[in-house]
């Protein structure tokens, strides 16, 4: 059940981030709606992570982290000079994460909205992971612009939403649609590369193109 976001705590200060502005909006997940057995057996983060290619070394931002569901795969697969970036707008959740993460120095943690990233450098991630994000989040757009900016050329970007047999309504108005979603990646020149859905989410990989 979504719960109205909060104002940004001192989390991200004091796990090495700076906090970013929160909508309103946004919606906010209990942390056994993100984390738990049905969720591990339909949508493993190794299986969603295979497409993103995570390998050692790489800077990756999962810019709807939650409870951290993808946090310690990854950091096995970035390996000791790779970095992690979580970014939600659940203080709460991300308190979750902090306690197992807080004397990782690979790991940096942002309270806000994935819209609105100004202390995230240009082209200073390689990978960027929306892992059921979209669908909870109010500015789309701006959640791609910044996708887009923080992604180095040559970077990928994995984005996943659940199928949805209906338009948003006023229970969920932030469904994402299929068509919604089209209109998201043809704001920037997006190279969309072969992924295959499942019968529970739709899945779309882009790569930033590489400059010449």
């Amino acid at each position: 059940m979504g719960r109205a976001a909060e104002p940004s705590s001192g989390l991200g200060a004091r796990v090495g981030g700076t906090p970013l502005p929160v909508l309103g909006e946004d919606r906010r997940c209990r942390p056994r709606a993100l984390d738990n057995p049905l969720r591990r057996w339909l949508l493993p983060a190794s299986r969603e992570l295979e497409r993103l290619e995570p390998r050692a070394g790489l800077a990756i931002a999962d810019l709807g982290a939650g409870v951290g569901f993808h946090a310690e795969l990854l950091l096995r697969l970035v390996g000791p000079q790779g970095s992690l970036l979580l970014v939600d707008p659940d203080r709460e959740n991300l308190e979750r994460v902090s306690k197992r993460y807080r004397n990782d120095p690979r790991v940096r943690i942002l309270i806000g909205t994935a819209a609105h990233l100004p202390t995230v450098p240009d082209a200073s991630q390689d990978r960027v992971l929306l892992s059921l994000t979209l669908c909870c989040l109010v500015d789309k757009e701006g959640v791609m612009e910044e996708a887009w900016r923080i992604l180095r050329p040559g970077g990928l970007l994995l984005a996943t939403f659940p199928r949805a047999r209906r338009r948003p309504s006023r229970r969920r108005p932030l469904r994402l649609t299929f068509d919604r979603w089209q209109a998201l990646e043809r704001i920037q020149p997006w190279e969309v590369l072969p992924v295959r859905s499942s019968f529970w989410v739709h899945r779309h990989l882009l790569r930033k193109p590489a400059t010449g």
